[in-house]
């Protein structure tokens, strides 16, 4: 449905925390990829957010309602309303 759209999308993927930096995509997540032929960067690690990352993206979607806390207390007071957590947007 409207995959089209995603022509337009650019997304990354960060944590909110460093305890799983440096590790590779979640084999899970690799084999979601795999099975629906979705291309992925089979180098890339964990990077942990920054405060650049508010400034370079329109949005920051927290996947759950822990992440989307520690995003809020992260992110520069002005770019708070670029937060949202994932069960919001969709």
């Amino acid at each position: 449905v409207m995959k089209d759209l995603t022509d337009g999308v650019y997304v990354e993927s960060r944590a909110t925390s460093d305890w799983e930096h440096g590790n590779p995509i979640h084999s899970g997540t690799q084999a979601i990829f795999k099975k629906y032929a979705i291309p992925y960067d089979q180098s890339k690690t964990s990077q942990q957010i920054s405060q650049q990352d508010f400034v370079d993206f329109d949005y920051i979607i927290g996947m759950d309602e822990s992440n989307f806390q520690d995003l809020r207390k992260i992110a520069p007071g002005k770019y708070l309303e670029e937060v949202f957590q994932f069960e919001e947007r969709s």
